[in-house]
């Protein structure tokens, strides 16, 4: 095939493709608005609370007792931490989360919960964490 006739049927397949391309396109951004819109609902909350942990105390996959009826955590973030800990999730159907080190400024966002478990060696301080959920 000559030089010409190749620039010819590249251009064809790309007249041929460009509706594809455009529905593809078209769909993206569909999705990407519905992910928007789904990430600011399940971001948006109405009541929030502070749970505070004493790090002084040892604890050992100790629960914060923050687990009220049938409400469901959503986020949380870790406003301070005099010392180093870890926490998991008691997540629905009473099964737990990884583990997730206690770091100022930590927050998880998406994270259906309904209690939090503490582990930490004795040390200085405390720790405050902000948990929140919708009803």
């Amino acid at each position: 095939m000559e030089e010409e006739d190749l620039i010819l049927l590249a251009q064809e397949i790309a007249r041929q493709q460009q509706p594809m391309l455009t529905k593809l396109s078209s769909i993206n951004d569909t999705l990407i608005k519905q992910n928007d819109t789904f990430i600011k609902q399940n971001l948006r909350t109405n009541k929030s609370q502070t749970v505070t942990v004493d790090l002084t105390r040892v604890h050992t996959d100790e629960p914060l007792n923050i687990k009220y009826g049938s409400r469901v955590y959503l986020w949380l973030t870790i406003e301070r931490a005099d010392s180093p800990f870890a926490y998991l999730l008691g997540q629905l159907g009473e099964t737990k989360s990884e583990s997730f080190t206690g770091a100022v400024g930590a927050s998880l966002f998406l994270h259906e919960f309904t209690e939090i478990y503490v582990t930490n060696a004795a040390a200085l301080g405390i720790a405050v964490i902000l948990v929140g959920w919708r009803e």
